[in-house]
């Protein structure tokens, strides 16, 4: 698997030209609902489309919906040492490259690292102030057939 450091670097440099505030403003309006609430699968929604703006390329869209979700909880151990941050990450990119490849996309651990890897920087970068707890999701198709996201969360 592609070193940590390695990822940092290859992440840092692809955020550092990406204008945020040019990307959100198209975004912002839908993450709320009804209520007021910030709808987690929206925001993770705005991530994976961060990611393919990034890359200019047209990837699996439900990896990538699966990439910023881990990244998202990833993010949430920042407090561990890093070892222990490089152990669960190593860990939690084995498990989702091998779920991934149950469903079909055919796609490299490293990619897969790399992607989650992106989605946690780019939680730290852009949505450090958005605490949502999330605590699972599902992609499935609609009443019309386009896949959905459904993130759970913990209030």
């Amino acid at each position: 698997m592609t070193p940590y450091k390695i990822l940092d670097d290859k992440c840092d440099k692809l955020l550092t030209d990406f204008h945020f505030e040019d990307f959100i403003n198209k975004h912002i309006a839908n993450r709320i609902d009804g209520s007021g609430e910030i709808q987690a699968s929206k925001v993770l929604v705005e991530i994976a489309d961060i990611i393919i703006e990034l890359l200019n390329e047209d990837p699996n869209y439900p990896m990538l919906l699966v990439c910023a979700y881990h990244g998202w909880q990833l993010y949430t151990l920042h407090g561990l040492s890093q070892f222990k941050l490089k152990s669960r990450f190593d860990k939690i990119v084995k498990q989702t490259h091998k779920e991934i490849k149950k469903n079909g996309a055919n796609v490299s651990v490293n990619n897969v690292a790399f992607l989650m890897f992106l989605g946690m920087k780019i939680k730290d970068r852009y949505y450090k102030n958005i605490n949502l707890l999330l605590s699972g999701f599902e992609i499935k198709p609609d009443e019309y057939g386009q896949l959905k996201l459904q993130v759970l969360t913990k209030r």
